[in-house]
């Protein structure tokens, strides 16, 4: 069984506001750099370009899988996007299963490319820590 972890750092954009930064670790790695060293042996330069999303996206309907927007089956969660910022531009999408005592990201998906990520995960979480940890993610 994995471990999920959050660190959600206050930040101050251009315009004064301040938002979070939220950042995924699972087993105590940065999940970014996970993603990074997978891809990097496919995606070259393009390997780990994401950015986490706008906190506020990370509900805990979100983080359980109930928004799913990508996939052939339209099953999938946008975990991480683009650098840009924009949604759907450059997303990773996982598919998030919970089932009655763990919480399931599997399946990962670039839909703008035909990647493979077989390899990659499953990463099986307990449930209750999962609800937990993602219930240390900022609100407002």
């Amino acid at each position: 069984m994995n471990s999920l972890d959050v660190r959600c750092k206050q930040q101050t954009n251009e315009d004064g506001e301040t938002y979070y930064d939220v950042e995924f670790y699972i087993d105590g790695h940065p999940f970014l750099e996970m993603v990074r060293e997978f891809e990097s042996s496919f995606a070259k330069d393009l390997a780990g370009s994401y950015a986490n999303i706008y906190f506020r996206d990370y509900t805990e309907d979100f983080l359980l899988g109930r928004c799913p927007e990508y996939g052939a089956r339209d099953d999938k969660t946008e975990l991480l996007g683009c650098i840009c910022g924009c949604r759907g531009c450059w997303p990773l999408a996982v598919r998030i299963r919970v089932e009655a005592q763990t919480a399931i990201w599997e399946d990962f998906e670039q839909p703008h490319r035909t990647w493979n990520y077989a390899g990659f995960g499953p990463f099986t979480f307990d449930l209750a820590q999962y609800k937990s940890t993602i219930g240390k993610i900022p609100k407002a």
